[in-house]
This record gives structure tokens, C-alpha cells and sequence, in this order.
């Protein structure tokens, strides 16, 4: 369980026994996500990983055009959408920006994501698309000829 409190301090806590595991001080994020090794946190225009054992921040990942409003994890990507509509996917052992892409015109209020699909939503529409291949690197991409099976899926 992590709850977020005005003192911009994060406290880890075991939600099997109750017992408080770790006081992160200093946190500052407006949305969180984690697994059982890392927590991401999104502050105004930057998104930050932590590793949940030693409490340290291990990446610093910016480059949105606005204020990030959500975050998801897969194993290795981070996606993030922000106020301006715009999702960024991030490779997160390398810290590459694989892609970016203009998903709605309005805020991107909730993301999910899992290995093979991602689900955003503003106030006025929900995308669900595969991660086939817009979310691989440019030098993964296939050749232009080959149709994306996500192609004018809305």
C-alpha cells in the first residue's frame, strides 16, 4: 500500500501484516505505480524510478510536452501519458524514448498497460491498442510495406 501524503513523504507498507517497510522522504509525484522491485512516480513534466529495497533513485525520465497525469509498467516499459493528450513509451533499462504519440486531444486520465495491450482514457473516449509493432524501437520496426495489425483500430 502506498498512500501519499501532503508532507511529500511515501511510506511502503506491507499489506499483509500492516508492518510499515520503507519511508521515502522528500517524494514528489502526482501519480504512482510499482511492482515488486520499482516504483515509478510522475512530478509536472518528468517521471522518476525507484528501486523499492534501497530506496534510491535510479532514473529520471522527462521529454513530455506537458505535465504527466499517469503511468503504467510493463517489465521493460514505462508508459506515460500527460495533460496534452500525448503518450510516451519508454524502454526502461536503456531510458530511451521509443515512441510518443498524440493517443487523445484532450488529457490522458488513466493508462493500463500489460505485455500485450494498453488501455488510455481522457474525459471524452477509451483506446485500447496491441502492443504489435508501435511500440517497438525504429530499428525494430518492419519494413513500410508491412501493415501494423493495430492500424485504424480505434
Amino acid at each position: 500500500v502506498l498512500p501519499r501524503t501532503s508532507q511529500h513523504v511515501l511510506k511502503l507498507w506491507n499489506i499483509r501484516t500492516g508492518a510499515l517497510t520503507k519511508t521515502q522522504s522528500n517524494f514528489y509525484a502526482n501519480c504512482i505505480q510499482f511492482d515488486k522491485t520499482r516504483l515509478i512516480g510522475a512530478k509536472e513534466r518528468r517521471l522518476k524510478v525507484w528501486d523499492l529495497k534501497t530506496g534510491g533513485c535510479t532514473r529520471t525520465l522527462r521529454g513530455h510536452p506537458a505535465a504527466i497525469t499517469c503511468a503504467a509498467m510493463t517489465d521493460e516499459l514505462v508508459l506515460s501519458g500527460d495533460e496534452s493528450g500525448v503518450l510516451h513509451v519508454t524502454h526502461l533499462p536503456s531510458g530511451n524514448c521509443w515512441r510518443t504519440a498524440q493517443m487523445h486531444d484532450k488529457p490522458i486520465v488513466a493508462l493500463q498497460a500489460n505485455s500485450r495491450m494498453m488501455v488510455t482514457a481522457s474525459i471524452d473516449q477509451v483506446k485500447i491498442n496491441t502492443f504489435k509493432w508501435p511500440l517497438l524501437p525504429a530499428h525494430q520496426q518492419p519494413p513500410a510495406a508491412v501493415a501494423s495489425p493495430a492500424s485504424g483500430a480505434k
